[in-house]
C-alpha cells in the first residue's frame, strides 16, 4: 500500500504541474519523423507488384493508393478533423450546360453536384477541382470558385487545383469559420508523381504497363502505347450505386471519396480512425492516430514559427481557432515552450554588446543586410581585435 499511495502522490503532482507521466519525445514521432517515415514511405506500397516481383490484385493497390492519400491529408498540409475526411463526397455526373466559360481546350474540371447546397448535400464536404488564377510571388488565389476577380495589374498563372469544398455545415467549427474552399496541397511524394497523380488515378484509373509505370486518366484519356492498359482503382472496391430508371437516364449519383474494401461504402467513424493509425503502427511501430497529428503540427509550428500570424493560419486550416490550438492541441513541454524566447534575447544581446543598433523587427535576411551588420560589428573591435580576426581568417 505504501508503494501505491507513492505513486498516487507522485501522478498527482504530475497532474497538478501538467506533466505527463513519461516524456512525450518517448510517445509520439515529430513532424519530420511522421513525413519520413510514414506519410512518404506510404507512396511506396502502391506498387503493382510485391518485393518478389509477384504481381498485386488490383483491389490491393486500390487499398494502398487510399492508405497513402489519407496520409498525405494528415502530414502533407494541415491536418482536418477525421471526421470531414471519412465523410467528404465527389459528384460522379455533371450537367455539361453548366460548363465554365472560360474553360480552354484541353482543360478539365470536376464540378461539385448541382444540389451541392440542398439541405441532404450541404452537410458534407466534397471533393472538386478548379482553375484559379495564382500569384507565384504570394501565393495568392483568385478565380470564380473563389469568389475574387484577378488583379489585371500582376502576373498570374492559370493552374488547376483541388480543393475540399466545406460549407459551415460540413464542419465541427463551421459557424466559426464560414464556407471554406480547403486546397488540397500538391507536390512529388514518389518517383517523380505527385499527390495529384496519385489523387486522380484514385477516382479515376490509370494506365499501367507490365513493369509498373503508369500514368493516371486525369493526365491522358489515351493509353501512353499499346502495352498499357487500364485499370480502376476506387472504383474495383466501391460499391456500385448505378440508378437505372426505366426508359430515363442511367444516373450516378454522388459517392463517398475514401470507400471500406470489404462492403464498398463508407468507412466507420471507427474504421477510419484506426485504418490511420494501422499504417502507422506497420511502418514505425508507434501509436499515431489522426487527432494526435494535429498535436504533431500544432507543436511543430509553435516550436519553429515566431509570427503570430501563420499560427493564426494555421488554426484556420485547421479547421479552429487559434485559442483551440493553443488549449488543446499544443502539447510542448514547458522548455520547449521559452525556447524561442531564449533564441531571441540572446540574439538581441549579442547584438547590444557588439554596440549594435536593436531593431524591434527581426533581422532581416537580405545577404546585402546581413553583410553591413558584420561591417559594423567589425568595426567596434579594436586595431588589435581586428588584427586576431584578419589572422584567423587568413
Amino acid at each position: 500500500m505504501k508503494v501505491v499511495r507513492e505513486l498516487l502522490l507522485y501522478y498527482e503532482d504530475c497532474a497538478d504541474n501538467e506533466l505527463d507521466p513519461l516524456l512525450i519525445e518517448l510517445k509520439w514521432l515529430d513532424l519530420k519523423e511522421v513525413i519520413q517515415k510514414v506519410a512518404l514511405p506510404a507512396f511506396k506500397f502502391t506498387e503493382s507488384k510485391t518485393k518478389d516481383r509477384v504481381n498485386r490484385p488490383i483491389t490491393a493497390i486500390a487499398n494502398s493508393f487510399q492508405d497513402a492519400l489519407l496520409w498525405s491529408k494528415s502530414s502533407l498540409m494541415a491536418p482536418r478533423r477525421p471526421g470531414e475526411w471519412r465523410t467528404c463526397k465527389m459528384a460522379m455526373s455533371c450537367d455539361l450546360s453548366g460548363k465554365p466559360k472560360d474553360l480552354l481546350a484541353g482543360e478539365w474540371i470536376w464540378p461539385l453536384p448541382t444540389d451541392r447546397l440542398e439541405e441532404e448535400e450541404v452537410k458534407y464536404g466534397y471533393l472538386t477541382r478548379q482553375y484559379v488564377y495564382l500569384d507565384p510571388a504570394t501565393q495568392e488565389k483568385f478565380g470564380t470558385y473563389l469568389g475574387s476577380k484577378p488583379p489585371s495589374d500582376r502576373y498570374l498563372e492559370r493552374v488547376p487545383l483541388w480543393f475540399k469544398d466545406t460549407p459551415p455545415q460540413a464542419a465541427k467549427s463551421g459557424d466559426s469559420h464560414g464556407h471554406q474552399q480547403v486546397l488540397i496541397m500538391d507536390r512529388r511524394v514518389y518517383r517523380d508523381k505527385h499527390i495529384y497523380d496519385f489523387l486522380e488515378a484514385y477516382i479515376m484509373g490509370y494506365w499501367r504497363d507490365k513493369y509498373g509505370n503508369w500514368i493516371s486518366i486525369g493526365k491522358s484519356l489515351e493509353a501512353p502505347n499499346s502495352s498499357f492498359h487500364f485499370y480502376e482503382l476506387r472504383s474495383s472496391i466501391a460499391a456500385d450505386t448505378t440508378v437505372h430508371e426505366d426508359n430515363g437516364p442511367i444516373i450516378q449519383p454522388a459517392v463517398w471519396l475514401y470507400v471500406g474494401a470489404r462492403k464498398g461504402g463508407q468507412h466507420r467513424c471507427g474504421d477510419f480512425g484506426g485504418k490511420i493509425a494501422r499504417i502507422a503502427y506497420k511502418l514505425t511501430g508507434q501509436f499515431l492516430t489522426p487527432h494526435l497529428m494535429r498535436s504533431v503540427y500544432a507543436v511543430h509550428l509553435l516550436e519553429t514559427v515566431k509570427d503570430r500570424a501563420t499560427l493564426i493560419s494555421l488554426a484556420e486550416a485547421m479547421g479552429h481557432k487559434i485559442e483551440t490550438l493553443e488549449r488543446i492541441y499544443d502539447k510542448r513541454r514547458p522548455y520547449q515552450k521559452t525556447r524561442l524566447s531564449e533564441i531571441e534575447i540572446s540574439q538581441q544581446l549579442d547584438r547590444i554588446c557588439a554596440g549594435l543598433p536593436v531593431s524591434v523587427n527581426a533581422p532581416s535576411k537580405d545577404a546585402g543586410t546581413n553583410m553591413d551588420l558584420i561591417k559594423m560589428a567589425i568595426s567596434q573591435l579594436s586595431p588589435r581585435e581586428q588584427d586576431v580576426l584578419k589572422q584567423s581568417m587568413s
